[in-house]
């Protein structure tokens, strides 16, 4: 039976019987907007009835598949940032935090593994332009170290940089930028010059 059959005698009895309870808006043509038990929206607009089903079953099943995730599976991902990694995995940010949270690690390793990377090389850079086979051995030792420690991150993404690696660090944002200075004043002088 469609609701065209129905005549307004039959809908004006229903609705003084109050039959429909609260989905009746008093309107003989309209029905109010409602959720179903089964989590589908019913919108009436005039005479177009549409039905769209909700998100929850989505993720209700993101949150079973990030269940099964372990760190092993999420080690592959640690050189992306958490953003990119969760639209890789399919599932939300969100969830993927609190994922990282119950495997216990607070915070997603990207930064710390680009910084590392970094440092290796840069010097990886030096060491081709370094004389002497002492220091040639102390880079090398040094670069022995830091891939230990970036292998160390992987495995324990809560893990601090140790304070030799600190220094390290910081050694090398220094020389880049006395680097970048002096060939930004060579340049001014040149171009002054010219």
């Amino acid at each position: 039976m469609s609701m065209a059959s129905v005549g307004p005698e039959a809908i004006s009895t229903l609705s003084q019987a109050d039959v429909l309870g609260e989905l009746w808006n008093g309107n003989t043509s309209n029905f109010n907007n409602y959720i179903e038990p089964e989590m589908g929206i019913i919108l009436h607009d005039g005479n177009n009835t549409t039905k769209e089903t909700t998100r929850q079953k989505k993720k209700y099943r993101e949150d079973k598949l990030i269940q099964s995730f372990s760190r092993e599976d999420m080690k592959p991902y640690f050189k992306m940032p958490i953003t990119k990694a969760a639209k890789e995995l399919n599932v939300g940010l969100t969830l993927l935090k609190k994922r990282c949270r119950e495997l216990g690690f607070s915070r997603w390793p990207h930064r710390k593994l680009t910084s590392i990377d970094g440092i290796i090389n840069n010097l990886k850079d030096h060491l081709g332009n370094m004389e002497g086979e002492k220091n040639r051995s102390k880079l090398m030792n040094a670069l022995e170290i830091l891939e230990a420690e970036k292998k160390m991150i992987e495995e324990f993404p809560d893990l601090e940089f140790e304070d030799k690696t600190k220094r390290l660090r910081q050694a090398c944002f220094k020389a880049n930028f006395k680097r970048r200075r002096h060939l930004s004043s060579m340049s001014s002088t040149t171009s002054s010059v010219l």
